[in-house]
Order: structure tokens, then sequence, then C-alpha cells
């Protein structure tokens, strides 16, 4: 590994760091912090063991987070409640439905299973479709109410940071190599890529 390399690297861990420690302590508007979730926090640490990748030409930073992730960092307005969120989603009575890829890589997150009415785990004859049941079910309440904002990754990861981070490549390399910052939420369920 270069020197410049770990520069870079060394650059980025602080702002990992900062993310994890958001989600700890980062609120709703009525002051709670749902999504303080250890299983998160970890996902997001092993996720980004290893961010950076480089060719002859550039140095690419890929930071990976669970898909829940930018619903929870954006929040959602749900039909009920439209000023909820200043996020990019907001989803209409008959209109179409939060993707149940990311409330599953939630449920798996949280280790939500079927489970009956004294509260044990219960087993089932096709237990994907009693999941995708639960997800749909999580889904249509976040759709009708919404969930806060709580922006534990943009307060972080923001234009003025990737260009403050531009700055410092090229103060590096002066101008050299050509700079690409991807944000991938992603889970075993599907993923989707915010590239700077």
């Amino acid at each position: 590994m270069s020197a410049e390399l770990e520069m870079l690297r060394a650059w980025w861990q602080p702002v990992l760091n900062q993310i994890v420690s958001n989600m700890h302590t980062m609120t709703d508007s009525k002051g709670h912090n749902r999504y303080a979730s250890g299983n998160t926090a970890q996902e997001i640490t092993v996720a980004n063991q290893d961010i950076l990748t480089e060719s002859l030409t550039e140095y690419i930073v890929t930071l990976t987070f669970p898909m829940h992730a930018i619903y929870i960092d954006e929040g959602v307005a749900g039909y009920n409640n439209l000023a909820r969120t200043t996020g990019q989603f907001s989803f209409k009575r008959n209109g179409k439905q939060i993707p149940t890829k990311a409330i599953r890589s939630f449920m798996l997150n949280r280790g939500i299973v079927p489970r009956d009415e004294t509260g044990k785990r219960v087993k089932l004859k096709d237990p994907e479709k009693q999941l995708n049941a639960i997800a749909y079910l999580i889904a249509k309440k976040i759709k009708r109410d919404g969930i806060d904002m709580v922006p534990f990754i943009s307060s972080v990861i923001n234009e003025e940071l990737i260009q403050k981070y531009k700055r410092y490549v090229g103060s590096i390399f002066a101008g050299k190599v050509r700079q690409e910052i991807v944000i991938e939420f992603e889970s075993i369920y599907g993923s989707a890529q915010k590239t700077f």
C-alpha cells in the first residue's frame, strides 16, 4: 500500500467514527434515539474496513451502509404526516410502496422474526413468506406515518466535506489523479449508490 493511500485512508477514519458516534447520540424530532443499534454500527464499521481502491489514475472512496440507513438518515414523509421530513422520500396513499428490501435489511439488523403471542420464535413452513409479510406491514406503517429524519450520515458526509476532501487530495497529488467518491447503501437484499 502506498503512503498516499494510507494518508487518504487516515483522512476518512474520523469521518466514519463520527457517523458511528452520531448513530448513538442523534435523536429524532421527539428526542428519541430509536436508531442506535449496535448491530448497525458494527455493520458500518466492518463494511468500511477497506474503503479506498487505487489505479494508475484515480483513487476511489467507497463507503458502504445498510440499505435501511438512507431512510433513517433522510427520513420518510408518510401520507398522514407530509411535514415530517426534508428528505427525498415521500409516499402517497395510493402511490408506490417503500421497498421491502430496505425493510428486510432493517429486520435482519434488528433480529426481527415471527413470534407467537407469548413472544417465542415461531418455526414456519415458509419463513421467507412470513418475513415478507412482516416487512410489508412495517413498510405500510412507515408509508402511512413516516419516520423522522436522523441525519447521522448526511450531517457528516455533505458537499462541504467532499470539497474539503478534494482539496486535500489535490494538495497531495497536485491534480494528477481523478477522485471519485461512492457512497453505497447495500445489504444482502440490494444496493443503491450516491456518487460525488
